[in-house]
């Protein structure tokens, strides 16, 4: 009887023992795809691409379902990098005066109309600043998307840069799309950020 007792407990101390290595090699592997998590961050806000740090964030953390989907969506831009938002800044004037070089001045087709919209598609003249921002027009849509991309709301300045139709939305659509890419990216990595710190957290107990 005591043989059996001791055979027993020896048992249990031997599962004990597998389930606590167990335990700390998932820890440890958690632990290991929040610093990778960061790293790809960390890369991918630079502008340049990401494609080992992502890799890595895969082979760590792709066992979880949220985090292979997310990883999924972000080959698109691993190899060429999403714009940074200074880049975004940066291109913006130039977008914005396409834009308000694409709309019409004179509405018909005399030739005087066309000569008008032909001499205001040379040049860029708009209205700026608090009274441009309460227009309805073109300039009102320029005026509100500048001031959110240099006040660092990117979503805002896309949303206001949507009402655009006809010829302006083409001149806008370049810059849109690369504000979508990184809007889309940022979506994605703060995924992985999230549903990496849930897995330490539940992992640490």
């Amino acid at each position: 009887s005591q043989a059996a007792n001791a055979t027993s407990l020896a048992q249990q101390v031997r599962s004990l023992e597998v389930t606590t290595a167990a335990a700390r090699d998932a820890a440890s592997k958690v632990s290991t795809t929040v610093l990778a998590v960061g790293q790809l961050v960390q890369a991918a806000e630079g502008g340049g691409d990401f494609v080992r740090q992502l890799a890595a964030v895969r082979a760590m953390g792709g066992d979880d379902p949220e985090i292979a989907q997310a990883a999924a969506s972000l080959e698109n831009y691993a190899s060429s990098g999403i714009p940074t938002l200074a880049t975004l800044r940066a291109s913006f004037p130039e977008t914005a005066a396409a834009v308000a070089r694409a709309e019409p001045v004179a509405e018909g087709d005399a030739w005087t109309d066309k000569v008008v919209n032909r001499l205001t598609s040379l040049v860029t003249v708009r209205r700026t600043g608090p009274s441009a921002m309460a227009n309805e027009g073109v300039d009102g849509i320029l005026a509100r998307a500048e001031s959110a991309v240099f006040g660092g709301d990117l979503q805002t300045a896309v949303k206001a840069l949507d009402e655009l139709q006809g010829p302006p939305a083409e001149a806008a659509a370049d810059w849109l799309q690369l504000a979508r890419s990184r809007l889309e990216a940022e979506r994605l990595l703060a995924t992985l950020q999230q549903r990496a710190l849930v897995r330490l957290s539940a992992a640490r107990g």
